[in-house]
């Protein structure tokens, strides 16, 4: 059943926020007529329509006027902790856009862009013959000839088609010439598909898990800054975090 009381509520509240002549004052005058509940829906409206205000002071700071107010407090906490997650995985994905050059995926939106990843992660698992199971071309390729050859260059050269020569450069992939591969013994032929293979689906695999990722906290940003009656918010449904250490570790290490 619909709570109209509630509804009404949330409709005075909005049109206070909005209505605000000096947003700063807010801040100030913080939590001098309502109750924890009503000043928590107070401050998600206030969050969604001034953040800048909002950042212009800190989390200790809003943890020591609120901290007869632990709902309204655990409201800002957790859009600090949204949005430092956001940003972070943002650098990974505006990463990711100078790597993929695909002008269709980045007119999509993030639901579509992690479908488009998904299927060109199944396209190299098909590719290699990896789709449907763990025996993998290369892996059955155990005798020289040349139809063996022409097969690991067929799918060698369609990869680079796929992703570019800077794709490969940035990721600290080994390239190397045709005539040099082909100088190879066949053993070394087939180590360095299995290289190449296994590098590009870690990397798509951990740049699928950061989209989905990002997307999570999109929509967890989206609920916690739009009030309404049969929202229920709770950060410890988002299982993964990424820590500093590990954004430096991804960002210095991996990919530069």
């Amino acid at each position: 059943m619909i709570d109209f009381t509630m509804i009404k509520d949330f409709i005075m509240i909005k049109d206070f926020i909005v209505n605000l002549s000096n947003p700063s004052d807010y801040i100030d005058d913080i939590m001098k007529k309502y109750d924890d509940h009503m000043e928590s829906i107070r401050m998600r409206f206030f969050i969604k329509y001034y953040p800048n205000v909002f950042f212009q002071r800190t989390l200790s700071f809003y943890r020591k006027i609120l901290h007869n107010y632990p709902l309204t407090y655990d409201i800002v906490k957790d859009y600090f902790f949204l949005v430092k997650q956001e940003n972070k995985l943002q650098i990974i994905i505006d990463r990711w856009r100078q790597l993929y050059k695909n002008k269709i995926f980045w007119t999509k939106n993030i639901m579509n862009q992690i479908i488009h990843l998904k299927k060109l992660k199944e396209t190299i698992l098909a590719l290699f013959d990896g789709s449907k199971s763990s025996m993998y071309l290369h892996t059955k390729l155990q005798i020289y000839n040349r139809e063996h050859v022409d097969q690991l260059v067929e799918r060698l050269t369609k990869l680079f088609k796929l992703f570019k020569h800077n794709f490969f450069i940035s990721n600290n992939i080994n390239v190397i010439l045709l005539d040099d591969f082909l100088y190879m013994s066949f053993s070394k032929m087939v180590e360095y598909c299995e290289y190449i293979f296994f590098k590009i689906i870690r990397i798509l695999t951990n740049y699928i898990n950061y989209f989905i990722l990002y997307e999570i906290y999109i929509v967890q940003i989206e609920n916690l800054i739009n009030p309404s009656s049969d929202i229920n918010i709770d950060i410890e449904d988002v299982s993964s975090d990424i820590d500093d250490d590990e954004l430096c570790f991804i960002i210095e290490k991996e990919y530069y």
